[in-house]
């Protein structure tokens, strides 16, 4: 049951960025029949479409980075030996952790100060677009706090076998 959970719990952001994505194509499908059969749109389908994609753009690249699929230039680091190579990793994603807690330090201003602005259409306030951000800079502060502790025992580890 509780490896059940964890599992549900660490796909979490999986599973709302394929809703967001879900709702996109719904909405932009929907519209598109609407226009055509009925000669009518909903005015607030493209606002709709907008959010989920950022939402969905968010999440996934949050989940690509837990997943360390991003992009990232290793040559300079395959030719270091295989020591420097574990330090030289940990002050990467020791950079990572200030870039992403500083993003979402700086995403959580930005919510907190676009309450006030609403969406033309839905009235929605922005904050509940900005904090997509949010959330999905938080989820890589975790991840790098992961990543670190991983280098860290990978570091422990080394030093153990000499």
């Amino acid at each position: 049951m509780m490896n059940t959970a964890r599992k549900l719990f660490h796909h979490t952001d999986e599973v709302a960025a394929s809703i967001a994505l879900c709702i996109v194509v719904a909405t932009v499908v929907t519209n598109a029949i609407s226009r055509y059969l009925f000669n009518f749109i909903f005015t607030w389908a493209e606002e709709v479409a907008v959010i989920g994609s950022v939402w969905a753009a968010l999440l996934g690249a949050s989940v690509c980075y837990r997943n360390r699929m991003d992009i990232c230039i290793d040559a300079l680091i395959l030719i270091m030996p295989p020591s420097v190579q574990r330090y030289w990793k940990l002050g990467v994603d020791i950079f990572l952790l200030v870039l992403t807690a500083t993003i979402t330090y700086l995403s959580v201003t930005l919510s907190i100060s676009s309450y006030s602005k609403p969406t033309p259409m839905l009235g929605l306030p922005y904050t509940y677009v900005n904090l997509a951000l949010t959330v999905s800079f938080g989820l890589m502060v975790l991840s790098t706090l992961g990543f670190i502790l991983e280098d860290l025992r990978a570091i422990r580890s080394q030093s153990n076998k000499k």
